[in-house]
């Protein structure tokens, strides 16, 4: 998947330098340090709108970032 390192559904890693990155659905489980030194991120798009179980993980993980966070439908 490009830019992300997932395995067996755990983004493991990004590694891109976008502002702008959509969460794959696929996605169950975020590491840890998926984010990690991710200077440039400026919005993460989690695909199936508010509520979704990538939204837990994202709020969870990085509450502090919570601004950054936007849904599709």
């Amino acid at each position: 998947m490009g830019d992300f390192q997932i395995e067996n559904g755990v983004l493991k890693k990004y590694t891109g330098n976008d502002t702008v990155v959509t969460i794959s659905d696929s996605v169950t489980e975020i590491g840890r340090r998926a984010f990690y030194g991710c200077e440039s991120l400026e919005r993460i798009i989690i695909p199936n709108g508010e509520n979704s179980q990538t939204e837990k993980i994202l709020l969870k993980k990085y509450l502090k970032f919570k601004d950054i966070i936007s849904y599709t439908k």
